[in-house]
């Protein structure tokens, strides 16, 4: 049986300073961020995520999107070199085949289980009717800061014969 393992961090004291580049920026609640990223982590565990919590880093405002700074595939991880000009297509071409933005970004949970963000609900609708799963998270303090589900966590799964 697979073990399915995500890699998350909880957010940094200096969220609210996290790099903006293409949205407005707006006021961040870190009490309320605290909360949408306990259900998050709820929410991979209760679709059967073991999450391990990698050490804070409370200087680096953006800290908690984790997938920005480690690329895995098999059984293989690159740790990147983040940069602002990268962050700057996260969301290029990916806007046409979906009614809302936050709705291109899923995590597949395991099944016809989809992670995503309860800003899309009209996306969240058209997967559902496609025969998909919608597991819906508030994560609107997160999304201030153009983060989404994808980037709260990286996920990590063992293969077995």
């Amino acid at each position: 049986m697979p073990s399915k393992k995500a890699l998350v961090r909880r957010p940094s004291p200096r969220l609210a300073e996290g790099l903006v580049t293409h949205v407005e920026r707006e006021k961040v609640d870190h009490g309320l961020a605290l909360e949408q990223w306990d259900a998050y982590v709820e929410a991979l565990g209760a679709h059967g995520w073991e999450t391990l919590e990698v050490d804070p880093a409370e200087d680096c405002p953006d800290s908690v999107f984790v997938e920005d700074t480690v690329v895995v595939f098999r059984n293989v991880a690159l740790i990147t070199r983040p940069g602002a000009e990268s962050r700057r297509a996260e969301t290029a071409g990916v806007e046409e085949p979906v009614p809302e933005e936050s709705g291109a970004h899923v995590v597949l949970l395991g099944g016809s289980r989809l992670l995503m963000a309860a800003s899309a609900p009209k996306t969240a609708e058209l997967l559902a009717d496609l025969g998909h799963e919608p597991v819906l998270v508030d994560i609107g303090e997160f999304e201030k800061l153009e983060g989404c589900v994808t980037c709260l966590s990286v996920r990590l799964r063992e293969l077995y014969d």
